[in-house]
């Protein structure tokens, strides 16, 4: 997580005690090109959001599951096929 967007959850927890902050790793994916590479800057995340979104079309959305998980974090799943929803629906 950038510290820009750190010191955003920061200012907005500090003035809204009723909304969820919620992230996505779709967005280091797109940035790092690498599942281990995300699964790391996911891991150096220090300021964490309640929740994040993670797209089931990712090849290894289970892992960063797990990983989210471990952090504390809730799990949102992001679905944009039909397979997704397979998928999802088929997890433990």
């Amino acid at each position: 997580m950038t510290p820009r967007a750190a010191k955003s959850i920061d200012v907005y927890r500090s003035t809204s005690q009723s909304s969820v902050v919620s992230e996505t790793t779709n967005a280091y994916r797109a940035l790092l090109h690498v599942s281990e590479a995300t699964r790391q800057a996911i891991a150096l995340w220090r300021d964490l959001p309640d929740r994040a979104s993670v797209n089931l079309s990712e090849s290894d959305e289970l892992a960063v599951m797990a990983l989210l998980d471990r952090m504390g974090v809730a799990i949102e799943a992001r679905l944009a096929s039909v397979s997704d929803a397979e998928r999802f629906l088929a997890m433990p």
